[in-house]
């Protein structure tokens, strides 16, 4: 792993754990098929997970979970395939990035 794509990808998500978070859910969605947001191809969907948080391919809006102080309480219900967000009900796949 390229510790400058590290570095440059603190610039866009500061915290290290809100950062890993992003990264391991993108990476999943590479893995599962999701098509990659730059042309790196060559990379394994760890490495490319991050190529694409620094680059700046993800919105605001996509990356709003993963930032400090912009987060709502996660509570996950038992037995239910929902998450629950402040007051609200939403789907599980809410606040990933794919």
């Amino acid at each position: 792993m390229d510790p400058f794509v590290v570095f440059d990808s603190q610039q866009v998500l500061p915290d290290r754990f809100a950062l890993t978070l992003a990264a391991a859910m993108r990476s999943r969605a590479l893995k599962a098929g999701k098509e990659p947001r730059i042309d790196r191809r060559d990379l394994p969907a760890q490495d490319l997970a991050l190529h694409e948080i620094a680059a700046g391919a993800f919105t605001d809006e996509e990356l709003a979970p993963f930032r400090v102080g912009q987060r709502r309480p996660l509570r996950i219900d038992p037995g239910r395939d929902r998450l629950r967000i402040g007051h609200s009900d939403v789907p599980d796949h809410a606040g990933t990035i794919h």
